[in-house]
């Protein structure tokens, strides 16, 4: 058995010890002194449990920061290719125009009179055309200028967001949840746009089949049917338009229902955090 300088056993250098921590002065130890190493460690496991459900909280919180960031930057992907698409069936409509005009005016030459009347009625139309144009354009300028200054909102945003609480955090979703409705409702209504003035080509070409009957000349006849071909196409294209809207439309439904998924496990965590600080 092992002795200690003055020859004394481990076993009696621990019992001597232990003795002055149980008698001092004569009086016996407290009993709850006794209990103390095993409160201690409860009271370690109680704060490492803390400390590991508040960085499971900080990593949710993380994700749903990240996942916040994904849908507003997927909103914006969806509205920019929708604007893109709008953009290049604009382009086409006038190209096809263009051409509708030039047959037309074959037309004019062959029926001056009757023509002439359709040429005043197709020069008011796009006068009136021309305007609804150019305040689309900026209708589409002024949606541009409110996409940049979300986008400098959420550049300011994302400076503050390392900070955020739960509450902020919530109004962030909100608030990029109401970009998302505004921007699928300006899109409705450029769509809705482009439909009136699809609308006004078909009344102008239904003036042209009325005259059709007075002219009775088959080149006109045909040049009216290839223009109905071209609004069937447009009309198709518009169909493409509004299923694409309602797909966008869908995705950030689902995307609310998950974020509003995660702050709802947020708030247990915040629940059962302070559980536990109430136990402790």
């Amino acid at each position: 058995m092992a002795t200690g300088p003055r020859g004394q056993t481990a076993a009696g250098r621990g019992a001597t010890r232990w003795g002055r921590g149980t008698t001092r002065g004569g009086r016996g130890a407290h009993p709850a002194l006794a209990l103390r190493p095993e409160s201690s460690i409860a009271h370690g496991a109680r704060i490492q449990h803390l400390e590991t459900l508040q960085r499971q909280a900080k990593a949710t919180i993380g994700q749903l920061k990240q996942e916040l960031e994904t849908a507003r930057l997927q909103s914006a992907n969806d509205a920019q290719q929708l604007r893109q698409e709008l953009e290049t069936s604009k382009r086409m409509s006038k190209i096809r125009v263009s051409l509708l005009k030039k047959q037309h005016d074959a037309a004019q030459r062959q029926s001056k009179v009757v023509l002439l009347q359709l040429k005043q009625d197709r020069e008011t139309v796009n006068r009136a055309s021309g305007i609804e144009i150019e305040q689309l354009a900026q209708e589409l300028e002024a949606l541009r200028a409110t996409q940049e200054r979300k986008r400098t909102e959420g550049a300011r945003l994302n400076v503050r967001i390392k900070n955020m609480d739960e509450d902020e955090l919530r109004g962030l979703y909100e608030s990029g949840a109401q970009l998302v409705g505004s921007q699928i409702s300006k899109i409705a209504e450029l769509q809705a746009e482009v439909v009136k003035l699809t609308a006004q080509y078909e009344g102008f070409l239904q003036r042209g089949a009325d005259q059709e009957s007075l002219t009775c000349n088959r080149e006109f006849a045909a040049t009216d049917a290839a223009q109905r071909q071209v609004i069937q196409r447009l009309e198709a294209e518009v169909e493409v338009l509004k299923g694409k809207l309602k797909l966008a439309d869908d995705q950030a439904t689902e995307r609310e229902k998950v974020m509003i998924g995660h702050v709802e496990l947020i708030e247990q965590y915040k629940r059962h955090l302070a559980d536990v600080k109430l136990s402790g």
